[in-house]
Parts: structure tokens; sequence; C-alpha cells
């Protein structure tokens, strides 16, 4: 139910609006991060709504439905507004997002198409869930009764029985829109040399840019940017090797087990998935009062915020101080480092407790299943 599901989003970010401001008459702090998560929820649900990309804008129901989204809009504003007054005339706001938004078309099943030439082997039992009825409606069935819960757990138990000592290559996490080439000394069944992953890479990118789309004939992958381009630091082989970007970012990539063919069609839906190009707007006494341009990333903005704080910059920490972002006097002041070798030398920098307190707030996001 399209309203339902966008007042109960509303209802929430209104039930943390005040309990922001409970925590904002409680607590006196330096620096807060304040996540509203509803922004992601709603507009991947209902996209093409309320942005006009596609037929669904001209809908009948889309005008009534935009008024709503358009009321939960409001309600962020007034949440951002008391952040704003909490800061007041000598602090800064930061408004971030962790990605942009596009219209969502099409769903590109890696493991499906990986299967197909013969680099990953799928469980005997994923045969039964990639037939034509159970990938279906049987899936749109089973979504409606079956527990979410209970899903994640089975869909689990399935990809677990994966062939892994015949597999070269499988999809990553959903989450991670990768793909992991299976390499021997850095996953538990691995199957690669070293030696050959380059070569791995290459074929494997040959062929995702060569494969199409044969509804029209076009390809179905933009570019493909590789682990090294993107990944860097001690635990970058937990990363996927290559990370494919899919036709204008309107298809996205899915770890499924469970579907008939290498792309599902969302296009009877209003969908929206998440695009590259993210939002980051600041204010406050020491922030540049024009527009700027810039190559700014998501990881720039803990530097940035720390520097506007007159705090020092760890200098492990990733990213740089948005200095465009700043007035002149603040741009001017040298970022001031420290080092953090003496805090953290093990191989896992976090405690069983801190991984646990991490797991639970990327399960909160739905980061994590």
């Amino acid at each position: 139910n399209k309203t339902s599901s966008v007042d109960r989003i509303t209802q929430t970010q209104q039930l943390r609006r005040r309990v922001l401001e409970a925590l904002l008459e409680r607590f006196d702090v330096d620096l807060l991060f304040a996540v509203f998560e509803g922004v992601d929820r709603l507009q991947h649900l209902h996209y093409q709504y309320i942005v006009e990309c596609s037929e669904w804008y001209g809908r009948p129901e889309a005008s009534s439905f935009r008024d709503r989204a358009l009321e939960y809009y409001a309600e962020v504003d007034r949440a951002v507004g008391d952040l704003v007054s909490w800061a007041g005339r000598d602090g800064h706001v930061m408004v971030v997002s962790d990605h942009g938004f596009g219209p969502w078309e099409k769903t590109l099943n890696l493991n499906v198409l990986l299967s197909s030439w013969g680099f990953t082997q799928l469980p005997a039992v994923s045969r039964l869930t990639r037939a034509g009825a159970v990938a279906g409606a049987g899936q749109r069935l089973a979504r409606r009764v079956v527990p979410r819960p209970l899903l994640h757990r089975l869909k689990a138990r399935v990809q677990a029985r994966i062939d892994w000592e015949r597999s070269r290559a499988f999809a990553s996490h959903v989450a991670e829109q990768g793909l992991h080439i299976n390499t021997e000394g850095e996953l538990p069944h691995g199957v690669v040399a070293p030696a050959d992953v380059t070569t791995l890479e290459r074929e494997l990118t040959e062929r995702l840019l060569a494969f199409r789309d044969l509804a029209d004939g076009q390809p179905v992958v933009d570019r493909i940017v590789t682990r090294n381009d993107a990944i860097w630091g001690p635990h970058a082989v937990r990363s996927p090797h290559l990370f494919p970007f899919c036709r204008d970012q309107r298809y996205e990539l899915s770890d499924t087990l469970a579907a008939h063919t290498p792309l599902t069609d969302h296009r009877d839906r209003p969908w929206g998935y998440h695009h590259i190009d993210g939002v980051l707007v600041a204010a406050g006494p020491r922030v540049s009062t024009a527009t700027v341009s810039s190559t700014a990333e998501v990881v720039d903005v803990l530097p940035t915020a720390f520097h506007l704080l007159g705090i020092p910059v760890p200098e492990d920490l990733d990213g740089r101080v948005v200095t465009e972002l700043l007035d002149e006097p603040a741009a001017a002041v040298t970022t001031s480092r420290y080092s953090t070798a003496h805090e953290r030398s093990e191989e896992n920098p976090y405690s069983a407790e801190e991984e646990q307190s991490i797991e639970e707030s990327l399960r909160g996001l739905g980061y994590l299943e």
C-alpha cells in the first residue's frame, strides 16, 4: 500500500525528531551525527512517483502520492531546522548523503550470469529457486507470507551450498555491488592462484562490458572499477575485485540464486536505486557563502568536520578537508594531524563489543541482513 508506506516513514521520522530533541536537551556535545534514513526508504519504494523520470510520474495516483511525500520531506526539514537552532550562530551544520538516487529499471543477477559462463557452480537446490514459476510469482508470494528473517536464513543456506571448489568468481553481498574472484589465501575455499587473478579480472571485464540486454541490444555494463582503483588499506583483500557500474546506474547488481534469467525487469514498479552522486551542503560562520564546484567524496566529510571544530585529524583517517567549501580564513588554516599508530596495531582494529555495536548499527540502517 503506497499511502501506508509513506505514512509509516513519516511517522517514524516524527518519532525520531522527538527523540533527537530530547537528546539535545539532555546532552551537551561538540559534534553530533544524526541519521535520517527515511529519505532512502521512501526513494527506494517510490522514486519515480516523486521525480519526473518515467511514465510513473504522470500516473493518476502520482500527484496525491507526491503530496504525502512532500509532507515527509517537510518533517525532515523541520528536524534539520532543529539541528541548526541547536548549533547556534557560532556552530556549523553539514547536510550529507552517502549516495544519490535514480530510477531502478532492472537487476543484473550476477551469480546467475557467472554460472552461465562457467565461473560459478551453483548448488543443485538453486535449480528449484531459479525455475520460472518459483523465481517470479513464487518469490513475490514468499515475500508477502514468509517472515523476512526466515527468508534471509533460507537465502544464506542456499548460498552456502555453492560449490566453492569449482567456482572461480561470484557476486559479492548486494550492498557491496561487486564481484569476488575466489582467490587462494584470501578466501576460505579459494581456488584461483594469485598469479592468475589479473588475467581473470581482464577476462571478466571483457565479458561484462560485452554483455547486452536482449530487450534492446544495448550494453548492460557502462564501466568497471577494480579493487586497486577504489580500495586501499590493510583490509583491502576483503573487498570485491571488480565493481561494475550498470546502465546509467539504472540497473543494480544482485547476488541472488533465485532468478530465472540474468536480468530481472522492475519497470512495472516506481522503484529507485542508489546513484554515485550525493549531496553535500554546509552552513556556518566559517563556510563559504558561494556555491562551489568540488570533487568531495563521502570520506572527506569527517576530516572537514574535525577541521571546522579545530580538532586534530588522525593521520591515518581517509579523506581530506574540503577547503573549497570553507571561507578563505578557514581554508588557509593548516590541518593538524596526529598519529594513531600506538592505539591499535592488531590485525582487527575493533574489539568484539565494538564489532557487535557496528554490526547492529549497520543492520538498523538496512546494510546487513
